[in-house]
């Protein structure tokens, strides 16, 4: 097994209370994340440590040179922290992602931190790693001017 890390980071115009929320629901990640299809929840709880999450079933279509193919594989979504939250990824066999999102306040902003770390089969780690690393990045990308529109949106 090999690991490697990755992170990412942007800052947006709006409260990061607005921005947490808008995080932690999968489905609002469907027109930023390039190979996001659905979340579904399937169980919510708290957990041992106290910390409330969410188990879902997530669909994703990948691409490989030319060709898209549909995955589903389980995430657990954790809110680890104040505006923290930490999501177990189990993408393929034994292959995990395991992503920690932080929202902190910088003046009148939030600036939004991902960590991830991409555990995988050495035969497949390059793959694994760049598919997440571009997916996130375009997410990420995207992120301050859609929180922005939808933060305008619930003012007006």
């Amino acid at each position: 097994m090999a690991q490697r890390q990755f992170e990412l980071t942007t800052v947006a115009a709006v409260d990061r209370a607005f921005a947490f929320r808008f995080l932690q629901d999968l489905n609002n990640h469907r027109h930023l994340h390039p190979f996001f299809v659905q979340a579904e929840v399937v169980r919510s709880g708290v957990d041992e440590a106290g910390c409330s999450y969410q188990d879902l079933m997530v669909t994703e279509r990948p691409q490989l040179a030319f060709w898209r193919y549909t995955i589903h594989f389980p995430t657990r979504m954790v809110v680890t922290g104040e505006y923290e939250l930490t999501s177990y990824v189990e993408a393929a066999l034994h292959t995990r992602l395991v992503n920690v999102m932080r929202c902190q306040s910088e003046q009148d902003q939030t600036r939004i931190t991902e960590s991830v770390t991409v555990t995988a089969p050495w035969m497949t780690m390059g793959y694994v790693r760049r598919q997440a690393f571009v997916a996130h990045q375009r997410t990420f990308s995207l992120l301050p001017d859609v929180l922005a529109d939808l933060a305008s949106r619930s003012v007006s």
